[in-house]
């Protein structure tokens, strides 16, 4: 019996908590414990996992600034960002698909772990979603007035885009935007919780049960508050959930949908990490 977090051994210790890193677990609960230590290769692909979302970030971010400021570096170099950005997008949605899978078997028939779970996985998203909405105001909305919309850079807007943006502008002012995509944040959380507790000892069922709870929540949003434009090149009425849907459908790395969808995968990592650190039932 080896802790899940730092596989240091549990056998024998006086008390339910492991004392190389403090994670508690129960002896009478086996997704609480590994039953073994992992080999070097498991312990390469579970550092891989746990950093691949820090790495996209990073790198599609260090690509989007330099695009900005005109290749300085080259185009070559701006090239290899892309192509690194593109494979580590890959990493970064199977470490969440993965990391997602150990934090839902952990909560399987444990109510009280379900709803912490919920409550860390909806401040993690939240969080990232306010992230964007700030970094938001200063990029786009004051270039609403010399016709330069795009999210993250300067093109026309076309003509037709003006009516929706002065439908969108008072929106966004009195955070109904924000108050919408927070929403659709916490509902991420809560399915993804839901689906541990009733579903959590299936591995077959987990992974589908999250991908269309995940498909149906962004497709419920945009019916229910249509944050695209008709032309979303142009312009962008969400803060995350249309980024997100593009990026989730198309697996190269594309600007501006992979920089914003960095952000919210980055947010879910963190809150899978500190799930899988709680306890999994009352000791």
């Amino acid at each position: 019996m080896y802790c899940r977090t730092c596989h240091y051994s549990l056998t024998g210790l006086p008390a339910p908590r492991c004392p190389e890193c403090a994670t508690a677990f129960d002896p009478s609960n086996p997704s609480s414990y590994v039953d073994a230590p992992p080999t070097r290769r498991a312990r390469g692909i579970a550092l891989a996992v746990r950093i691949s979302p820090v790495l996209l970030a990073a790198v599609i971010w260090a690509h989007v600034l330099l695009t900005e400021l005109g290749d300085p570096l080259g185009r070559g170099f701006d090239t290899a960002l892309w192509v690194a950005a593109t494979a580590l997008k890959v990493a970064t949605v199977i470490s969440l698909i993965l990391l997602l899978s150990r934090v839902q078997r952990t909560l399987a028939d444990d109510g009280r772990a379900a709803v912490r779970a919920f409550l860390t996985l909806a401040c993690c998203l939240v969080a990232g979603v306010a992230f964007l909405a700030a970094i938001r105001e200063p990029l786009v909305v004051p270039r609403l007035s010399n016709g330069a919309v795009t999210y993250y850079g300067t093109a026309s807007a076309q003509p037709y885009l003006t009516e929706y943006l002065e439908r969108w502008l008072p929106r966004w002012r009195r955070g109904q935007i924000l108050a919408e995509e927070a929403g659709l944040a916490v509902a991420l959380a809560a399915a993804y919780a839901l689906i541990g507790r009733t579903a959590g000892h299936s591995a077959a069922a987990r992974l589908p049960l999250t991908v269309v709870a995940t498909a149906a929540l962004l497709i419920l949003q945009f019916v229910a508050f249509n944050p695209w434009a008709i032309d979303f090149d142009n312009f962008h009425g969400d803060i995350f959930s249309g980024a997100l849907t593009v990026d989730l459908i198309f697996p190269l790395a594309l600007d501006p949908y992979t920089p914003i969808a960095s952000v919210m995968y980055l947010a879910l990592a963190a809150g899978c990490a500190i799930v899988l650190r709680q306890p999994p039932k009352a000791l």
